[in-house]
């Protein structure tokens, strides 16, 4: 389990006539379904088709500054599939395994101002504005009371334009003083972007109201939703989640990735990264790749498609024109001389003149002794070259907010630099389009999970929740 020799090479199984299953996608939904398939179905033929070399995509991190940090995706949560949350466990070697309380691996803080709040991960309004706060907390109020069935999750609002999401979830007064000037900060304009955004950059909640006002509305449906307990470690325990947060103290979620990939080779599914599709057609359940030069069609009776409408819309040809608004995503590791004095792991920068959007503190989760690693993800910068945005880093007001005068940074890696997806109003639109347009398409052997899916699905968590229901509906 969690071998970290085992190499990333295709697992050469028996090629079948027909594959009783095909999962295209090697990230982690795709490693888990494989997985599932395969266990629960030891007689069908499984195959994992992935374009890149490495499956398990960011969640592999890299090797920087003489160790090992994550990119993107830093701490796994439990599904509440006693199944999936059991093949994710048994992935990695015991001895390595954290499984953290919710009070240790869901501590998130937020800094604004030039200060660091560890109390909340959501803006501290009313630490820093208490007659702001007290505004925003009446209009909520009024919000939930003046609709009979007001909504209770935010995701309801993902598609809708983002400053009628953000007026309709909070008010007027929190979007023209705490939301509109954090997502232009990061995002740029926001004139296009969507609800979703607020989920992104960590918007759900604010932080307004005493624990005795919290309280005493905690009843209301959509209080909770919208209002922040404005003292994360003393949630009354019947509000706080029983699921555990996941994590390998020896190389974080890369071992999660190579445990699945060794149960995939002991279950006999066949792995097939490097490989690039060239054509996939429902209809004659077949698909062609190519991998070194050589070019095979895969034939089978059922397919599943992590990589989201879009994706899998060029993959069988009846794409719509969607126009993406891409923005980089710019990750600096360090290195510091001592480890963070913070048990929060992560800090979300809701400042308004701030490119930073998350920092990352290992010491708070990865229970190594003296671990002195951070990583932190800017937006915004795509004009700056590694040093300049290492030089940004270590100048920011967020840093020196979180680090004591006796604490510096050691050393500095800039990562490679990722691209995301922002939603804005055209290519949400479009992109449920295209769902629509891929369900008529299916020909009743394809199905499909990922960004766009099933209402605007986004995250890797939503990605493996819908994959899992797929292969149990299968089963």
């Amino acid at each position: 389990m969690g071998n970290d020799s085992l190499p990333f090479v295709t697992v050469e199984v028996e090629m079948p006539e027909t594959y009783d299953l095909l999962i295209i996608g090697g990230g982690l939904p795709g490693l888990l379904g494989a997985v599932l398939a395969k266990s629960q179905n030891p007689h069908w033929s499984v195959a994992l088709v992935e374009k890149e070399n490495l499956l398990g995509g960011n969640l592999v991190g890299e090797d920087a500054l003489g160790d090992h940090f994550e990119l993107g995706t830093h701490l796994l949560q439990e599904t509440g599939s006693a199944e999936i949350d059991r093949l994710l466990r048994e992935s990695v070697d015991p001895k390595h395994l954290l499984a953290l309380d919710s009070q240790v691996g869901d501590r998130v803080g937020t800094i604004q101002g030039g200060r660091a709040f560890e109390n909340t991960g959501y803006p501290a309004v009313m630490e820093q504005d208490q007659t702001l706060s007290k505004v925003i907390l009446d209009e909520i109020i009024q919000i939930i009371r003046r609709n009979e069935a007001p909504l209770t999750s935010i995701s309801e609002l993902r598609s809708t334009p983002l400053k009628e999401a953000a007026i309709q979830w909070f008010g007027e007064s929190a979007w023209s003083s705490v939301v509109q000037p954090i997502i232009s900060a990061k995002f740029g304009l926001t004139d296009s972007l969507t609800g979703f955004v607020l989920e992104l950059a960590n918007l759900s909640r604010l932080q307004v109201a005493s624990e005795e006002i919290w309280q005493s509305n905690s009843h209301v449906d959509g209080f909770r939703a919208r209002v922040a307990f404005p003292r994360q470690t003393h949630l009354p325990t019947k509000f706080r989640h029983d699921r555990k947060t996941l994590y390998s103290r020896e190389h974080g979620n890369k071992d999660f990735v190579l445990g699945l990939i060794e149960r995939c080779t002991t279950l006999g599914v066949a792995l097939m990264p490097s490989c690039d599709i060239l054509n996939l057609d429902p209809y004659a359940t077949s698909m062609k790749v190519s991998r070194d030069g050589k070019v095979t069609e895969l034939r089978f009776k059922r397919a599943i498609s992590s990589l989201g409408v879009s994706a899998t819309g060029r993959l069988i040809g009846v794409s719509a024109a969607v126009q993406q608004r891409r923005i980089s995503l710019h990750l600096v590791h360090v290195k510091l001389n001592k480890p963070m004095p913070s048990s929060v792991c992560y800090f979300y920068d809701h400042d308004h003149e701030s490119s930073i959007f998350r920092i990352t503190n290992y010491a708070a989760f990865s229970d190594r002794l003296g671990d002195k690693r951070l990583t932190v993800e800017l937006f915004n910068m795509a004009d700056h070259d590694g040093s300049s945005i290492i030089e940004y880093v270590k100048n920011s007001s967020a840093l020196s907010s979180l680090l004591p005068q006796s604490f510096e940074v050691v050393s500095a890696s800039c990562s490679k630099t990722l691209s995301l997806a922002v939603p804005t109003t055209q290519n949400v639109d479009e992109l449920l389009a295209q769902e629509r347009l891929l369900s008529s398409q299916s020909a009743g052997v394809l199905a499909v999970c990922g960004v766009g899916t099933n209402g605007f699905r986004f995250f890797q968590s939503e990605t493996i929740k819908d994959i899992t229901a797929l292969i149990t509906e299968m089963i």
